[in-house]
Parts: structure tokens; sequence; C-alpha cells
């Protein structure tokens, strides 16, 4: 299934004053700053990193459930359905908290020799 790129739009839209980098990922599009994923769509779903110490607290949000392409969820990103979503406001607040989580985060650069 394609992703719904109204959403991927909406969620460019949020970002567009960060230092964002779109990338296909999991079937759908990643947006990823410094190298690290904040968010994505996946399907109709909004995908968002919240980290492993918060996933349980975050788990049990309503229109929030775990992130699982393989049948075994990915501690530290949920997926959020669309009711989730739908007011700009909500979305936003989602993005934003990826983004905390994530700038928290060492860059990735792949090119960085050790």
């Amino acid at each position: 299934m394609a992703f719904d790129a109204k959403l991927a739009n909406r969620v460019y839209l949020t970002l567009k004053n960060e230092d964002i980098v779109e990338k296909k990922m999991f079937g759908g599009i990643g947006f990823l700053l410094n190298g690290n994923m904040v968010c994505g769509v996946h399907e109709d779903n909004l995908i968002v990193r919240v980290g492993k110490e918060r996933y349980a607290e975050i788990l049990v949000l309503p229109n929030v459930k775990p992130f699982d392409l393989t049948g075994t969820a990915l501690t530290g990103l949920v997926e959020v359905t669309p009711a989730g979503t739908r007011i700009d406001q909500e979305l936003a607040d989602w993005v934003r908290l990826g983004g905390e989580f994530v700038q928290a985060l060492p860059p990735k650069n792949k090119y960085l020799i050790h």
C-alpha cells in the first residue's frame, strides 16, 4: 500500500523550517534530523520516534499503537492512527515530540571517520 501523501505533506509543512531530510523508509517516508528519524508516514498512519524511556507511557494514549512491520514491535517507535492527527495542532504536537527526542541524540554521519 502506498503511504498517505496528504499526511506526508502536512508533516513536511510542519517541519518546513527545520533542517529535515526526507527518506523512503518502511514502504513509506521518513523525516530525519541529523540522520535520525523524527517521524514518518506508513500507510495512513504517522510514525513517531518517542524513545524507549517514554514508549510505554505514550503507547497507552488514544489513537496510538506499536509500530510493527515484522511481528515484533519496534520499541521506541509508535504509530498514530489518522484519528490522532486530524487536527493540525495534534499533528504538530506529535512531530514536536519526535523532534525533541531526536535532538537529544548524537548526529548520525555515515561519512564521519573514527
